[in-house]
């Protein structure tokens, strides 16, 4: 097994459970920034609920982007380095979801549950980016 496969396999297990890494140069994007501008800005519930909606589907594509650039390298591993992290995948997807439900329970009938619950998956996606970036940046060097 390569250099690349190993790290990858070991970001992939204890991915959810390490903590953050500094922030990144994706955090210093002009979209992150207008979208987090709009969130500041926002002067209504509603306001809010849909900037930090908008927040987070630009994690989930950060999420997917970088998913795709370590399957890329993975093509290079064997079949069981690329089965490995696809199971890793929607092991950390389902624990995104199952702490989204629970914010989302915890503020059930709230009008402040859509803020809520996309904060919290922005938070998780982010923090997923942020370690599968340091994994390839660690890879690359």
């Amino acid at each position: 097994m390569t250099r690349q496969c190993i790290f990858l396999f070991l970001i992939c297990v204890a991915g959810c459970q390490q903590a953050p890494r500094p922030e990144t140069a994706v955090t210093r994007e002009p979209e992150l920034e207008r979208l987090t501008a709009l969130r500041s800005a926002a002067k209504t519930q509603a306001d809010l609920n849909v900037a930090s909606n908008a927040l987070a589907d630009f994690w989930d594509g950060k999420l997917a982007s970088i998913e795709e650039r370590i399957e890329h390298v993975l093509q290079k591993c064997d079949g069981d380095d690329q089965e490995r992290f696809l199971k890793s995948k929607d092991r950390w997807r389902s624990h995104r979801t199952e702490e989204v439900e629970f914010v989302d329970r915890w503020f059930e009938g709230g009008s402040i549950v859509p803020l809520m619950v996309n904060q919290t998956y922005s938070d998780i996606t982010k923090h997923r980016v942020s370690e599968l970036e340091f994994l390839l940046n660690a890879i690359d060097h």
